[in-house]
């Protein structure tokens, strides 16, 4: 593209860090945060952002609004030489920031409640050994029953090991006032969920949009049964799986048409009625509803169960998500 002369005028903009997202409260490196006036061969000058560097090109930003790509042997001695200290600095802050294939995550949140155990806020994310920071990352989410938790390992067990799996904590605070065993305040729920995702997006910038599932057992699945009411929630996951929990509380899923929702529940459950009630509620919202009444099953999520949970992913999810995508 070719920058006309008027760009080149002197105004004040502030020089903001390309990777503050990602930084997750790391310091910013200070080349990175200062205020840069570019001056061309002949002597013309701006004050700008810089966003992005090519082999051949620097990408700016203009304060008043505008995306210019300067060529490098237009600019300045100075000024392309501190675009390569830039360059270098930013390859090596995403270097270090960059999730590692096979390393488990910690996150903690000391303001947040603690959680259903009476431990702090805190949860774990696990990184596939096949992780590629340059390609769009499945992430599976499980919600285990009772008290839950906050370990990956269930996630891990219902994928092929090609997604990021994490699990989520309940919070103390988050109990049904009724069933104190129960979730129940799901808006203290989603209150406690929304930063946890926030940090786990930032720390893992590439997941993928389409393929994001989250699913839960007994307690698990009442939790998503509640916040499928938040739109916010609604709209960050592509797919849900809920085994034998959720409908026992007024709930209306919001933004849900065209989501993935599988429904398992046993049919000598106590909560199978309500299980059912999910399913209604799934196709009132115009989810695409697998329902599984699992014969002479009480309340579990047994390995045959979650066999057709792994089917339903591979076999639908994934190759939708992936047409899509073409």
């Amino acid at each position: 593209m070719k920058v006309p002369a008027s760009v080149f005028q002197k105004s004040r903009c502030r020089f903001i860090a390309a990777l503050l997202a990602v930084s997750a409260g790391a310091s910013v490196p200070s080349l990175m945060a200062e205020v840069r006036v570019f001056t061309d061969v002949q002597g013309r000058q701006i004050e700008a952002e810089l966003i992005e560097v090519t082999a051949d090109q620097a990408k700016i930003r203009r304060k008043a609004g505008g995306e210019f790509a300067l060529p490098l042997e237009r600019l300045s001695p100075a000024d392309r030489e501190y675009v390569a200290k830039w360059a270098e600095e930013r390859r090596t802050t995403l270097a270090a920031k960059t999730p590692k294939p096979g390393e488990t995550l910690t996150f903690e949140f000391p303001d947040l409640p603690k959680d259903f155990r009476g431990q702090p806020a805190a949860f774990k994310v696990r990184i596939p050994d096949g992780y590629d920071p340059a390609k769009p990352a499945p992430l599976m989410i499980f919600l285990g029953g009772g008290d839950g938790g906050n370990e990956p390992g269930a996630a891990v067990g219902l994928t092929r090991g090609e997604f990021v799996c994490a699990a989520l904590p309940y919070p103390d605070n988050g109990r049904n006032p009724a069933q104190a065993n129960m979730v129940g305040d799901f808006e203290n729920v989603w209150k406690y969920w929304k930063p946890m995702l926030e940090k786990l997006t930032e720390a893992v910038p590439n997941l993928d949009p389409r393929l994001r599932v989250i699913g839960g057992f007994s307690n698990g699945g009442h939790a998503i049964d509640g916040v499928l009411g938040e739109e916010e929630f609604t709209r960050f996951f592509s797919a849900y799986f809920l085994i034998d929990g959720g409908g026992a509380l007024p709930s209306r899923y919001r933004d849900a048409k065209g989501k993935h929702c599988y429904v398992a529940w046993g049919t000598k459950s106590p909560n199978a009625p309500n299980s059912e009630e999910v399913v209604r509620r799934a196709r009132r919202a115009g989810m695409e509803v697998v329902e599984s009444p699992m014969e002479d099953v009480g309340h579990a999520f047994p390995e045959t169960e979650k066999t057709k949970v792994i089917a339903w992913l591979y076999d639908t999810v994934i190759p939708l998500a992936k047409a899509a995508a073409e």
